[in-house]
């Protein structure tokens, strides 16, 4: 019996410290805001909200924050962020596809939670995708995206049973693709690479046309 709940007492102490594992990614980028323009390494997330750690040396051990309101936009590796109003508020969006029509997709970050201790185990030396750092959050990956579509002025928001016929009307200059458009299927697990692929095309075709 004693081995048993010994057994047990490991089991969960080593659930415990797992769970609290911290390593993060810094990725070579740039931060825009009004005023100025920060070339540094920003952790690398899948999202930001609330605030972006950086570093201005990949070697540095200080991490400086900055609140994602004062920001227009950055670019972290090869992934930029643009700054998009919906509904009166702003938030920072990934850009997944740009054009006549833009595609985005916004996903609270686990950097809200970083509590940073600084390692320095890693340097792969190409200065894109490099170093640890901080805190890892585990239940972040659990965070559903939103996907954005931008055109002219106007921001909508994907709602799956409601994009086929907004779609439409988006590229009503251009009927060869609603076919392409009725094959979507918003509650497959494939649908955002899908829709992305329907909008890079469409730009491509009016880029191509115009």
């Amino acid at each position: 019996m004693k081995n048993v709940l010994s057994f047990f007492l490991l089991i969960y102490s080593t659930t415990a410290i797992c769970q609290n594992i911290n390593t993060s990614v810094f990725a070579k980028g740039k931060i825009m805001t009004e005023k100025d323009t920060i070339n540094c390494y920003i952790i690398y997330d899948e999202g930001y909200s609330g605030f972006v750690s950086y570093k201005l040396n990949k070697t540095d051990k200080k991490i400086l924050k900055i609140k994602t309101s004062e920001i227009q936009n950055i670019n972290v590796g090869t992934d930029r962020y643009d700054k998009i109003e919906y509904k009166g508020s702003k938030y920072l969006m990934k850009v997944l596809c740009e054009g006549i029509v833009s595609l985005y997709e916004y996903k609270r970050g686990s950097s809200n939670s970083y509590n940073s201790t600084y390692s320095n185990d890693i340097d792969n030396n190409l200065d894109e995708k490099l170093i640890t750092t901080s805190s890892f959050n585990i239940s972040s990956d659990l965070k559903k995206s939103k996907l954005y579509i931008t055109k002219d002025n106007a921001v909508i928001k994907v709602k799956k049973n409601k994009i086929k016929n907004r779609l439409k009307e988006l590229m009503k200059d251009q009927k060869d693709f609603h076919e392409k458009i009725d094959k979507l299927k918003p509650r497959d697990f494939l649908f955002n690479s899908e829709l992305k692929s329907v909008i890079c095309n469409y730009n491509f075709w009016i880029k191509k046309n115009t």
